[in-house]
């Protein structure tokens, strides 16, 4: 009797357990995230150019970049995702006799990577850390608009194309049921543009950002 009793007292128990333990396997399986991310990017060398005789620099005087994202969770630890980032960049020509000139480019830099996040842990209830490794890859779009080199008060607005990819890591940081906050760090390397925006041909280098999530 006493056994039969304690047979009814396990067995709710254990199918509670049960069920906290598929709830908890499912977690965010399944769902979705839209997040936002600002950062800082550092850029690749800076370009050089011949005229008349001195050698000009065109030194860069902003580095900040936002992105903003999507990303699937297929499993508990992966997750793939679509990262758009947008890096703005400005910049004046110096020669080697430290003259600057009035002249100045903008620049926007945009890349499009497609990629995975491999989660360390399958942690997913609110306050938990997750940590992550990435990695992605997709075109890497640049558009300047200044004066043409060489020209007097001449200018353009031309856009060019290279192929770029991105490795890193970072931290998801669950708050509550729908919301995130992110840490992410990473190595962006492309291809080098046919020629300079902003005063470089390439825009590979590391970068740094945080970012807020909504999960649905």
């Amino acid at each position: 009797m006493r056994q039969t009793n304690l047979y009814r007292m396990l067995l709710p128990a254990l199918a509670l357990v049960l069920t906290a333990a598929t709830l908890e396997a499912r977690g965010l399986t399944g769902k979705s995230q839209i997040e936002l991310r600002l950062g800082i990017r550092e850029p690749g060398p800076l370009h050089t150019e011949s005229w008349c005789g001195s050698t000009v620099t065109r030194t860069t005087t902003d580095r900040l970049g936002i992105s903003l994202g999507y990303t699937g969770f297929v499993t508990r630890r992966h997750a793939f995702g679509i990262w758009a980032s947008l890096v703005g960049t400005t910049s004046d020509d110096c020669d080697d006799c430290c003259c600057c000139y009035d002249d100045q480019y903008n620049a926007g830099v945009a890349s499009i990577y497609i990629g995975m996040r491999h989660y360390l842990n399958g942690f997913d209830r609110p306050g938990a850390v997750r940590p992550y490794l990435s990695f992605g890859v997709g075109p890497v779009i640049g558009s300047e608009y200044g004066p043409v080199p060489g020209a007097e008060s001449v200018y353009r607005r031309h856009t060019l194309t290279a192929m770029g990819a991105q490795v890193g890591g970072g931290a998801d940081i669950i708050v509550g049921r729908h919301f995130s906050l992110g840490l992410h760090a990473a190595y962006n390397a492309m291809t080098d543009f046919s020629e300079p925006l902003a005063g470089r041909v390439n825009y590979s280098g590391g970068e740094f950002g945080v970012g807020f999530g909504v999960m649905f």
